[in-house]
């Protein structure tokens, strides 16, 4: 628990002092204006929760079976049928009765309860499982950091609805120029009002829903698969892992505009991404492929549409208008493209250069044209396992380290 209170205590602190230290552009002053209502406090949730922690600790047994997978199995049904009834309520409401809504709206209540009364103990087993297989793995920090037999960082999350995030880009180019913390709950209206006044001072932008932050405990989504749900948790503390390496602490820099170099926000979410998803296809198998039918990610309807290929073709043709100054007509394409993609059954509700600009920092996402990705997935193969990967990488400063990694090793 020290160990834990130290972490979160350290990330708090870092984030106050340095976000209190950082001046204003205009831009800056004249966007809060439109987002201050919407912020998101980290300060008010990490108290909220430290606390929930040391009661957790006090009055806590702490005996959560590691082997209770049919009761995790059991939880995630149970957010499908959670996500059908939203699903049901938010579409067709203007063609269900008063009556009829308003039983609705008492049964996804009923569910609601059921999911938060469980939610602890779902959180519990996983922890346990994913701390498990990472000691298998020896992924731990023990004489890195504690000198003792402590699990550096310790595994925690919180299945939660995770705050919003706002990223603008300008238009005549694609970069994470802003990237802004917001409320939980917002409605549509509210996001819709955000993007349009932060396009009207002439940026681009888009609110999304993250599916986790590697706060303390991180945040991960309680709307999600059990495999999605793995691979965020496993992401989201890789990524606290990483902060005590020169790759995440780099990264971690960058992001509060110390160090220049958006390179290494690309390595550090590719390596993430790459390591997590490997080893939360372990844990999967391990714990629920019994129970389970492992589904394939690939992305490619039965028409024969591939959305990985047709992402990488948009972002090729958006760089090409962009880097002939063709601005309005690299943003009709999108919308164009945007509304085929839905023709294929795939709903992106907003695709412009933020939308590219934050997808594209995860080299291997199909949003991405960057190198980095096959470069780091070439070193993945090119590694005995993911273990030595973690030790290859974990230790880049720069992309010239990157590369002079993928010629030499």
């Amino acid at each position: 628990m020290k160990i834990k209170l130290l972490i979160s205590s350290v990330l708090l602190i870092t984030s106050i002092l340095f976000g209190s230290c950082q001046q204003q552009s205009e831009f800056d002053r004249t966007m809060d204006d439109v987002i201050n209502p919407y912020r998101f406090s980290m300060l008010e949730w990490e108290i909220r929760t430290l606390t929930a922690e040391i009661e957790q600790v006090i009055f806590s047994d702490d005996d959560y079976d590691i082997n209770h997978s049919d009761f995790v199995v059991d939880f995630f049904a149970l957010l499908e049928e959670i996500s059908s009834l939203e699903f049901q309520i938010l579409y067709y409401r203007d063609q269900i009765d008063t009556v009829e809504m308003s039983q609705l709206q008492k049964e996804l209540q009923t569910m609601k309860l059921e999911r938060d009364s469980k939610k602890k103990y779902i959180e519990k087993i996983l922890e346990r499982q994913i701390r498990d297989t990472l000691k298998e793995l020896d992924l731990y920090l023990y004489n890195d950091i504690t000198g003792l037999n402590i699990p550096f960082p310790p595994v925690n999350f919180s299945l939660e609805s995770p705050p919003h995030l706002l990223i603008v880009s300008p238009r005549d180019s694609i970069y994470r120029m802003k990237e802004i913390i917001l409320l939980q709950d917002l409605s549509i209206d509210e996001i819709e009002y955000i993007e349009s006044e932060i396009e009207s001072l002439g940026y681009s932008s888009i609110v999304l829903r993250v599916g986790g932050m590697a706060t303390f405990p991180s945040f991960v989504t309680n709307n999600s698969s059990l495999e999605f749900t793995i691979s965020t948790a496993v992401e989201e503390w890789f990524h606290q892992y990483l902060f005590f390496k020169p790759t995440g602490f780099l990264y971690a820099l960058n992001l509060l505009k110390i160090y220049d170099d958006n390179s290494i926000s690309t390595i550090n979410e590719t390596v993430a991404g790459i390591v997590s998803d490997e080893i939360a296809s372990l844990i999967y198998q391990k714990y629920y492929a019994s129970s389970l039918n492992v589904n394939n990610y690939m992305l490619t309807a039965d028409n024969g549409f591939d959305y990985y290929e047709e992402m990488r073709n948009i972002r090729l043709t958006v760089d090409s208008y962009l880097a002939n100054g063709e601005v309005e007509k690299a943003e009709a394409y999108m919308e164009q493209k945007r509304l085929y993609i839905l023709s294929q059954g795939y709903y992106i509700r907003r695709l412009n250069q933020a939308y590219f600009a934050f997808y594209g920092t995860y080299a291997s996402s199909p949003s991405s044209v960057n190198p980095i990705g096959d470069m780091l997935w070439d070193l993945r193969n090119r590694s005995d396992n993911v273990t030595d990967f973690v030790k290859l990488t974990s230790g880049i400063k720069t992309l010239d380290d990157l590369h002079n990694l993928y010629e030499n090793y």
